[in-house]
């Protein structure tokens, strides 16, 4: 049996010329030639013998000169078995070889080209809608405020049927963790609203009066009564909410530290009274203090949303607004020593006071003495 001949390559030999025979030439003929287009046509033949490994570097060679090198990259990927893959190669290949195409056969390459970007386009991410903070915060109020009309809503129909209402608003606010630029807002939405209910309940403004006609006089206090507790909790919740907030993780601080700024009285002489160690402020639920330069005594109760009261700075914080006042006294001498007892003393000995109630600001200075700070 003869053994079978293989063509071998010469020194200088094309490969591709020994494989599949010589490129077809189109030297000699003007693009508005009828031949060219025939002759490009039936040269497909040759271009569909070429190893399709060589498809690639033919697109690449033609996009060279008027693509960018991401358009070449995704041109070249595919899909090669695609037919306008081989139309881009071949055709592009007769153009790279300085042939002017026929107009009918650019279009064919264009086609092609853009075919294959078509199929390789950079996915498009649609970016999310960024929301401000503001707006992050205002969303969120008026969520809550939806959530606290609906319970006012069923407020209004257990005291028009006369049924029990049964909703405690501490747990609402301890529930939902509000913070303390949206306990603003709620106080802000319900205040207004409040103010109208006062009004009616005085009488002073007839249409007023009419809108809230269909409460009897003890309902009405009881609606006016909730948005009361309502204000003055989203006020609370403010002030505790923004003492205890934490914008990044720290280290808890210990009494000596809370307190190590703390201006104070440590005794008075005259009066024979000394403070307890300010330590004792931290975590406890009742504080008595006595200003020895105006003379009022001061008393802060715990708010409910926080676990005790506690210092920052030169202030007393996390007090109940609505719990804590001050009053003026006349004779310390006689009344100071009454407050150095238990909770029913304190309460005893300020209830004994006969000055006009105020509110407490929370402000500590060196005039001040601690009498007392009890933990239930």
């Amino acid at each position: 049996m003869a053994k079978k001949r293989y063509k071998t390559l010469s020194k200088g030999s094309d490969p591709l010329t020994v494989i599949i025979g010589t490129e077809p030439d189109f030297s000699g003929i003007s693009a508005d030639d009828p031949e060219l287009e025939w002759k490009i046509t039936n040269s497909l033949n040759w271009y569909r013998n070429t190893p399709a490994k060589m498809y690639s570097s033919f697109i690449k060679e033609y996009m060279k000169s008027s693509f960018e090198k991401s358009e070449i990259a995704r041109a070249i990927k595919g899909p090669k078995k695609a037919y306008e893959y081989f139309i881009a190669a071949a055709y592009g290949r007769i153009s790279s070889r300085g042939v002017t195409l026929p107009k009918n056969i650019q279009a064919k390459l264009d086609e092609s080209i853009q075919f294959l970007l078509s199929k390789n386009a950079p996915k498009q991410t649609e970016e999310a809608p960024k929301v401000s903070v503001q707006d992050y915060i205002r969303k969120k109020s008026d969520r809550l405020i939806g959530d606290l009309e609906e319970h006012i809503d069923d407020l209004i129909d257990a005291l028009r049927d006369g049924e029990k209402f049964d909703f405690d608003l501490v747990e609402w606010f301890k529930k939902n963790e509000i913070k303390s630029t949206n306990a603003v807002h709620i106080s802000n939405y319900f205040q207004p609203r409040f103010d109208e209910i006062q009004l009616a309940l005085e009488g002073k403004d007839k249409d007023l009066k009419e809108a809230y006609g269909f409460f009897s006089k003890p309902n009405l206090r009881k609606y006016a009564k909730f948005y009361e507790e309502l204000i003055n909790l989203s006020k609370e919740q403010a002030s505790v909410a923004k003492t205890t907030r934490k914008p990044r993780k720290k280290k808890e601080k210990t009494p000596a530290q809370l307190v190590a700024k703390l201006p104070y009285l440590k005794e008075h002489p005259e009066l024979k009274l000394k403070s307890i160690n300010p330590e004792e402020i931290v975590g406890c639920d009742r504080l008595v203090v006595y200003n020895t330069k105006t003379g009022v005594v001061c008393i802060y109760n715990s708010s409910e949303l926080s676990s005790g009261l506690s210092v920052k700075g030169a202030a007393i914080v996390n007090y109940d607004i609505k719990q804590s006042s001050m009053k003026k006294v006349r004779d310390p001498k006689k009344s100071l020593p009454k407050f150095l007892g238990g909770l029913r003393a304190i309460n005893n000995a300020y209830s004994e006071i006969k000055t006009k109630e105020k509110p407490v600001n929370g402000r500590m200075n060196a005039n001040c003495i601690i009498l007392q700070a009890i933990t239930k």
